[in-house]
Parts: C-alpha cells; structure tokens; sequence
C-alpha cells in the first residue's frame, strides 16, 4: 500500500534573546524575520515549518525537540552572540545534528548569521557554508537588502527541502520471502520500495536479508533509461527498518 508523501521538516533553533517580546527602536524580532520568509513555502505545502513556540501546552518539551532534531530534513541554526552562547543550542541541538550527519544521515544544516558574532563562536559552525554570504550578517545591510538576502535564503532552503523530499519518498513497500531460481522459498522477509519524485521517474530498490548470518544484500534498478541512480543511506536504513518491523 503507498505511503503518503511526507513533507520535509525544516527545525529552527534559535536564542530567545534574538526575539524580544517587547523590542526597542534599535532590535529585530529575528525569528519573526525568517519565519516570515519561509511561510509561503509552509503555506503552499511544499515544507513544515517547526520551532519550540508550536509545542502544546503540558507537552514533553525535551522529548518533543530531540524527536524533531532527529526526524528534520533541514537544520536552520539563526546564529548569534546569544545562540553560539546557550549550552541547549551547541551542546544539545547542534550536537544531535552533527551526530546525524557523522552516521551518514541526510539531514542539511544550515545557518543564518543574524548579526555579528565573534569568530570563536563562528568557527563552530564557519564549515557549513554560512549564509548571507561572505559572512556578513543580516543587521549589516540596509532594510532592503536584508530582505533580499532572506528571500534568496529562503529560496535554497525550500529548494533544499524539495529534493531532500524527493530523494527520500519510500512510496511503496511489499513484506514477501524470496524465491531461489528453482523456486523453493528460502523463508527470509524481503522488502521492494520505490524512491524518488511521486510525479517522476523512480528508481526501485530491492532487499533481501539472503544469509544465515542476517547481512543484507541490495540490488538496485532504474526504471527509466538515462535518469541517474540517486539513492541515499536514509530511504535503505528506512526499508530496512520496515522489513525488521515484519
């Protein structure tokens, strides 16, 4: 039976100190800022958009961020003083996706430098391509120009998140025990799942669990001539994953 598409998370983790409930003539309410830029794609489908505020009241709030940290296609760190300074955003968020990427999974971090922060602070995170570019951050430009700068961000980072969603799609999932050529059934559960736009070519992965010691074997096929391969350790641990669960 096919899967429903899911829409890619986007996480954003920030200072509470970068969006002042009250702010003065000189402050931005920074998340404000970048939530606005990133709603339409929310609005129109293509993302969900999660922060802390979205919680419900009496919720396991700990519990709740690891999941999503651990669950997001795209990691959006707003960069500060006050974010590189708080022990919950280095030590816990960006810790869990740094994890992820280090066991190979396909999650995307990336950063927005809000206003200017030492370079200690922006070491930590300097080798994930910070944006706006050249490092110069958003208090930095005319009003105009912020917006300009936030708005081509915005865009990547929905671009982002659509083929992060497209590589990832497992549409189609069949539980069966394999066949030898002679026939007989080798009694090991298996899995078939397809990846790939839902509107698009897709490529179709086939598992087998085919040796006594439990080690996988993978064969892969493209459905369509000419369209490359392009599979990711996310969409085989996800069906492999499903064929543990039968």
């Amino acid at each position: 039976m096919p899967f429903p598409p899911r829409k890619p998370i986007l996480f954003i983790s920030y200072s509470r100190a970068d969006e002042p409930e009250l702010p003065g003539e000189s402050e931005v309410r920074w998340l404000s800022f970048v939530v606005g830029h990133l709603r339409p794609a929310d609005k129109h489908g293509a993302v969900e958009i999660w922060l802390d505020r979205l919680m419900e009241g009496g919720a396991d709030w700990e519990r709740e961020i690891e999941h999503k940290l651990r669950a997001c296609d795209v990691f959006i760190l707003l960069v500060s003083s006050h974010s590189m300074a708080s022990s919950y955003v280095v030590d816990k968020e960006v810790a869990i996706i740094r994890e992820r990427q280090g066991n190979g999974e396909d999650v995307h971090f990336y950063p927005l430098l809000l206003t200017p922060t030492t370079k200690i602070a922006l070491d930590a995170v300097r080798d994930k391509n910070l944006r706006p570019r050249d490092a110069k951050p958003f208090s930095g430009v005319s009003l105009h120009e912020r917006y300009e700068k936030m708005t081509a961000a915005a865009d990547e980072i929905a671009e982002i998140a659509v083929q992060a969603a497209a590589e990832n799609i497992v549409d189609a999932v069949i539980a069966k025990p394999f066949q030898s050529f002679a026939g007989e059934t080798l009694g090991f559960i298996g899995v078939e799942a397809r990846t790939g736009a839902a509107d698009g070519p897709q490529s179709r992965l086939q598992f087998r669990n085919a040796e006594p010691d439990g080690a996988w074997m993978l064969g892969m096929q493209n459905q369509h001539l000419g369209y490359p391969l392009r599979l990711n350790r996310r969409v085989i641990l996800a069906a492999i994953r499903l064929v543990r669960a039968h």
